[in-house]
C-alpha cells in the first residue's frame, strides 16, 4: 500500500474514532438519570413560595395577581431568577449522587439546606431541600461547605424523603433566598430627573416649592420666587432618581405608626407626559434625624437613617444662594 493511501486510511480511522467518542458521550448524556414527576413550577400555577433555612424564613405570595413579600412588592429580577431555576427541576435536574453522606457537602442536609415549598392555595404543591449557597455552614461544625461554585455553577436539590441529589444549572448562587429583606422592593421612589417639574416641602412652620421656570430652578413661596442653588437642586434630583430604603421596619413598628399627621411632607410633581407619576411622601421622625417614610398611595413603610434622610429633606436655606460680596471701593 502506497504512503498516500496509508495516510487516507489513518485519517479515516481517526475520524471514525472521534465520531465514536462523540456518540458515546451523547449516549452517556442521554442516559443520565433526571428528576422526573415534578409538577410544573411556574408563577401561573403556584401562588405562594416558602423559603426557610437555619436563620431565616420568607414567604412570597401572589396577591391580586401581584407577587408580594409581606406588604412589599417583590424584587422583579429575583423573582424571575427563582422561576427560571425552578423550571429546570422537572426532567433537566440530573442525578449527581445517591449517597446521603454527600448531602451536607451539597448543602441539602437538614442542617444547611434551604427548604423550599411551593403552594397552590392551601395545598403543598412541591417541596425540596435546595443547596444554592456559596457558603452553607452547619451549626456547631467548623468545616466549610461550599455547594455553589464558579466552576460547577450548579444548584442542588433533593426531595425531603429521598437520598438522591440532583443538580441544575445556576449561573449565580442563592436563587432561593430565605432572608425576606432580599425579596422586598427597596426603592422608595424612582423618578428621572428630567421629568420633575416641582418639589414641595412642607415642614412645621414652613412650606415652599422648588420649581423649574423657563429652565431655571427657583424657590417659590407666597407669590415670591428666588433663584435656587443649582448644585443643591441637581444633587436632590439625583437622589430622587433612585431613593432606596436604609432598612425595613418590623411589622410591630409599622403597626404603631400613624401617618395621618406626618412630621414632613415631600411632594414630587412630574411633567405632563412623564413616564413616572407624581408622588407624595410622608415622613414620621423616629429619632435623631431618622424617619419612617411611605408613599401616600401605598400601604407599606420604609425607613431612612439620618444620613440618607438629610440628602432629600432640604430646608429653604439649603437652596438660597449666598449673596455675592460687593467689592470694597478702591482708594
Amino acid at each position: 500500500m502506497k504512503g498516500k493511501q496509508v495516510g487516507y486510511v489513518l485519517v479515516l480511522l481517526i475520524v471514525l474514532g472521534v465520531v465514536g467518542l462523540v456518540l458515546r458521550l451523547l449516549s452517556a448524556e442521554s442516559d443520565q438519570p433526571t428528576l422526573a414527576g415534578v409538577r410544573p413550577i411556574a408563577s401561573e400555577v403556584v401562588d405562594k413560595v416558602v423559603m426557610r433555612d437555619s436563620q431565616h424564613e420568607t414567604i412570597i405570595e401572589k396577591v391580586g395577581g401581584v407577587w408580594q413579600a409581606g406588604p412589599y412588592p417583590v424584587v422583579v429580577v429575583g423573582l424571575q431568577d427563582m422561576w427560571e431555576t425552578a423550571a429546570l427541576f422537572d426532567d433537566e435536574a440530573e442525578l449527581i449522587s445517591n449517597n446521603p453522606d454527600n448531602h451536607v457537602l451539597m448543602g441539602v442536609s437538614p442542617g444547611n439546606a434551604t427548604v423550599v415549598q411551593f403552594w397552590q392555595g392551601d395545598r403543598l404543591y412541591e417541596e425540596f431541600l435546595v443547596g444554592d449557597k456559596v457558603f452553607a455552614p452547619v451549626e456547631g461544625v467548623e468545616k466549610l461547605y461550599t455547594p455553589w461554585t464558579t466552576i460547577a455553577r450548579l444548584c442542588y436539590l433533593r426531595r425531603p424523603d429521598a437520598d438522591e441529589v440532583y443538580g441544575v444549572f445556576c449561573e449565580f448562587p442563592i436563587r432561593f433566598r430565605a432572608d425576606p429583606k432580599f425579596w422586598a422592593e427597596p426603592s422608595i421612589v424612582q423618578i428621572p430627573r428630567d421629568e420633575v417639574e416641582a418639589i414641595t416641602f412642607s415642614y412645621p412652620g414652613d412650606e415652599f416649592d422648588l420649581r423649574v421656570i423657563n429652565s431655571v430652578w427657583f424657590v417659590v413661596s407666597d407669590g415670591s420666587r428666588e433663584a435656587a442653588s443649582l448644585d443643591v437642586t441637581l444633587g436632590l434630583l439625583a437622589e430622587l432618581e433612585t431613593l432606596v430604603t436604609s432598612d425595613l421596619p418590623s411589622v410591630k413598628e409599622v403597626a404603631e405608626l400613624d401617618f395621618t399627621q406626618p412630621d414632613i411632607r415631600l411632594g414630587i410633581g412630574t411633567k405632563e407626559g412623564a413616564t413616572a407619576s407624581s408622588v407624595l411622601l410622608l415622613f414620621l421622625e423616629k429619632a435623631e434625624g431618622s424617619y419612617y417614610v411611605k408613599d401616600l398611595e401605598n400601604s407599606w413603610v420604609y425607613f431612612l437613617n439620618a444620613e440618607d434622610a438629610a440628602k432629600v429633606l432640604k430646608t429653604r436655606q439649603d437652596f438660597i444662594l449666598a449673596p455675592t460680596p460687593t467689592p470694597a471701593p478702591s482708594g
